[in-house]
């Protein structure tokens, strides 16, 4: 035993040191951890002193460790030397740390600017930019600890949470309240299911009471319930229940969905459902995403009826007829298609069908309107490019719906088909729901000039509105483009390129479409048929103009995209700029500080009496301090010279 300790320079008392070093560091550690425990978990502090708590017992481990580390390098001889060989030939090295911790020392400020400021505490409920709501477990020198309501736990740098936005939803009160919303048909009894809404609320085991003294003196109830809007199909009423937390509030708003639920059903009390009976909502866009190919058409011949699009067959066909004159209309919801009947001369009729995946009720139409067998089946193909075609008595045009999904961002897209026929206009569409309800409001209040004009005209109207969804969605792109713009050029992330890619893959999805209904609008001011009036031919043409307009702006954006796209690639290539910059100035510095500490090695002897600041061969006792003196006047020197050349 005693030859190995001698082989690596130590002895049985410096292996006792070490060890006395290692208890005595585990001792204090201890110690001090209780003495924060009395001191501020006994307090009455409640989460703010937890908070320090945690704070100061992550950093005290650090610093007992630390002190403990140095303690051992001191007073193992090998070791001290090993450490004098390593500092006298730092400069890269020291470089390479000092990159390093950069980041690690601006989570430990973050984290000091944490606990003073405390924008949150151990145990608030928070929600850091896109991450989940969570509760907060604990705050080191480095990170914060975040538990989702999924149990999760999320590991966020402090350094990130200075930079982003915090929602705190445990400062001061705790008190959330929920908005519980319920749909009630107009024939239910309203003031009977609004008490029943205050009753179910009001009975919860989380809720509770934020009435002020002079509310409960005027006799408010402890939940108040209002009606908030007026739905096409149904009354929304919403309770303000109150719980004494976000996660007690949530719980019960889901408690209170069941209770509702069973209670309306017991009472008589309807909840509509307004997708089924109201099929021009803009909820039910969502439905428009195609998901079948034409796999299912393969080896058929020509003319074959095979839906290829949304295969929910559950879906019922909808059938909507509008029929009008100057001076009078008519709106009536067919059962059948057999309920159809020819218009009056100088009526125009528009007949929308919602609803492809029976081929046998849309055989059944086309024999009713004597249609050809190829238009049904392009009918049924509802991943058609937008086209006009010709036929003997109508024109078959196939245009497409976008609408922009508010919640994911992305684009939605429905095929719309119309056959054009003197005096009558049908419209096919996959799914309920369509962006066409400005033209029903223009015929049932005589907007504009469509009760005024023919079946061409009322054609025009649809594709138009069709070209205005269009423009919105250009519009919306072009906003969160110019907002990008400024994003990058003020502080680029690394997250910024996604979503220039991401903003890319829209403007090309919208141009997909733009360019054939660019074609399709010059076709139909082009194209040769008595369907269409030379007066009507004006609004085609200026149909046309939107649609060449709208593509060169996606032109316009397409090179602002990539633009920005520059701008980020040149703001990272200024901040790697700034990084090597640093990272040479850091070993300029070094090189004549390492130079001199390298000719000795800064072995200061013992000679002359024991004076331990001896430099070597001149055994000067001032060597020490004049050569630490000497380094840290090269560096500020040179600090201040690259100061004045601008480097820094």
């Amino acid at each position: 035993m005693k030859e190995f300790l001698s082989s690596i320079g130590m002895s049985a008392l410096l292996v006792f040191q070490v060890l006395l070093v290692i208890a005595g560091a585990f001792v204090a550690e201890r110690i001090i951890r209780k003495v924060l425990r009395r001191v501020y978990l006994r307090s009455a502090q409640g989460y703010e002193d937890r908070t320090r708590y945690r704070f100061l017992r992550n950093a005290t481990r650090f610093i007992v460790f630390l002190l403990t580390t140095a303690s051992i390098i001191y007073i193992v001889p090998s070791f001290k030397h090993l450490a004098l060989t390593l500092f006298a030939g730092a400069g890269i090295l020291v470089a390479i740390l000092g990159l390093a911790t950069q980041r690690a020392f601006s989570n430990i400020i973050s984290g000091i600017f944490i606990v003073s400021f405390k924008p949150f505490r151990v145990g608030d409920v928070i929600k850091v930019g896109a991450i989940e709501s969570g509760v907060v477990e604990d705050i080191t020198l480095r990170h914060t600890v975040i538990v989702t309501f999924e149990n999760r736990r999320v590991i966020i740098p402090n350094a990130v949470i200075s930079d982003d936005v915090i929602v705190n939803s445990s400062i001061t009160d705790e008190a959330t309240c929920e908005f519980v919303e319920v749909r009630v048909s107009y024939e239910s009894d309203l003031d009977k299911a609004m008490a029943i809404l205050q009753e179910e609320c009001a009975a919860h085991a989380d809720c509770i009471d934020k009435r002020t003294p002079e509310e409960v003196k005027r006799g408010q109830h402890k939940v108040l319930v209002r009606v908030v809007r007026l739905d096409e199909s149904a009354v929304i009423v919403r309770a303000y229940a109150w719980a004494r937390e976000p996660v007690a509030a949530r719980m019960m708003h889901y408690d209170l969905n069941r209770s509702l639920k069973l209670r309306f059903d017991r009472e008589g009390i309807v909840i509509p459902l307004p997708a089924a009976h109201h099929p021009h909502e803009v909820q039910s866009r969502t439905a428009m995403k195609k998901v079948k190919t034409r796999a299912a058409k393969a080896g058929l011949p020509p003319g074959s009826l095979v839906h290829v699009g949304d295969d929910d067959l559950s879906l019922p066909m909808l059938i909507e007829l509008f029929t009008y004159t100057i001076q009078e209309f008519s709106e009536n919801k067919l059962k059948s298609i057999d309920e159809f009947t020819e218009a009056q001369a100088g009526s125009t009729s528009w007949l929308n069908i919602d609803g492809l995946n029976s081929e046998r009720m849309l055989a059944h139409i086309g024999e009713r309107f004597n249609l050809h067998p190829l238009l049904l089946e392009d009918i049924l193909n509802t991943d058609h490019r937008p086209k006009v075609e010709e036929f003997n008595d109508c024109l078959f045009v196939v245009s497409r719906m976008l609408g922009l999904d508010e919640d994911t961002g992305g684009i939605q897209q429905e095929q719309i088909c119309f056959v054009l026929r003197k005096g009558l206009v049908i419209s096919f569409q996959e799914t309920p729901g369509d962006v066409l309800d400005p033209i029903r409001e223009r015929i049932r209040k005589d907007l504009g000039r469509v009760r005024r004009c023919g079946s061409d005209y009322l054609l025009y109207a649809l594709l138009d509105v069709i070209v205005d969804e269009y423009f919105a969605i250009v519009e919306r792109l072009g906003q969160r483009i110019e907002q990008l713009e400024r994003k990058v050029i003020a502080r680029p992330g690394s997250e910024d390129l996604h979503t220039i890619q991401e903003l890319r893959g829209l403007l090309i999805t919208v141009n997909r479409y733009v360019t054939p209904m660019r074609e399709l609008a010059g076709r139909l001011n082009t194209i040769q048929s008595e369907l269409i009036d030379k007066s009507t031919r004006r609004y085609i043409n200026d149909l046309q103009d939107h649609t060449v307009y709208i593509a060169e702006t996606i032109g316009t954006f397409r090179e602002m995209l990539l633009s920005v796209e520059n701008t980020y690639h040149a703001g990272q290539n200024l901040r790697m700029t700034q990084v090597m910059k640093l990272l040479t100035i850091i070993s300029t510095i070094f090189i004549p500080l390492t130079f001199i500490v390298g000719i000795y090695g800064m072995n200061f002897d013992w000679a002359d009496g024991g004076k331990p600041a001896n430099m070597p061969e001149l055994h000067w006792p001032y060597g020490y301090p004049a050569v630490m003196g000497f380094m840290a006047t090269i560096a500020i020197l040179m600090l201040m010279w690259f100061r004045r050349k601008r480097w820094l």
